[in-house]
């Protein structure tokens, strides 16, 4: 890696970096994540709250899951500034600029194995199909909302002191969130809160 790719990497994650901490800045203004005391390069400085990760125990408590689901439900109507596109489908936005700029000399850097690979790919109509797929993206992005993306156990706090049940439960871990369907969180929360393994 040459100084001009390393400083890129260290910029990408500086940007990746700044931009969880507005987020997580955002969130805890509206109390649905701990205070942000500070940032810097490789980590942030969070408020401290007395409190131990839920177990699926304790996400038994049919009270206590409602709790969750109300917080992702704050969560979910949020603005946040994020790229409103599924997150998911990311690798779209990658696959087309990948596409538009392999050239016949970019192709040389690869293995005779990969070149074959890729020019499997691209005997499909890649460009057509990735037109057609942002254009029902497009079509769909309205029903997108700001996605947990990792709602497990050891993403649910349970405060120590608290005055409603509401209270207690506090979301932490936002580093996998973007925009995605509604129904991804739940899906992912009901399934996690019977199956996770915390050992």
């Amino acid at each position: 890696m040459n100084a001009i790719e390393a400083f890129k990497v260290q910029y990408e994650k500086l940007n990746c970096e700044s931009a969880q901490a507005i987020i997580v800045e955002k969130l805890s203004q509206v109390g649905l994540a701990p205070k942000l005391y500070g940032v810097f390069n490789g980590g942030r400085i969070e408020e401290y709250i007395p409190s131990e990760c839920a177990t699926v125990d304790d996400l038994e408590q049919i009270e206590l899951s409602l709790a969750v689901m109300r917080k992702l439900a704050r969560f979910h109507s949020l603005d946040l500034p994020l790229e409103k596109l599924p997150k998911q489908m990311d690798f779209i936005v990658s696959m087309e600029q990948f596409s538009q700029e392999l050239d016949e000399r970019e192709m040389e850097e690869y293995s005779l194995e990969d070149q074959k690979c890729i020019k499997e790919i691209f005997k499909f109509e890649n460009q057509k199909e990735l037109t057609w797929v942002n254009k029902i993206i497009s079509r769909i992005s309205k029903f997108l909302v700001p996605s947990h993306g990792d709602l497990h156990p050891n993403n649910i706090l349970l405060k120590h002191n608290y005055e409603s049940i509401d209270d207690r439960v506090m979301l932490i871990d936002y580093d996998m969130c973007g925009y995605f369907y509604r129904g991804y969180d739940i899906a992912y929360f009901l399934r996690m809160r019977r199956t996770w393994n915390q050992n």
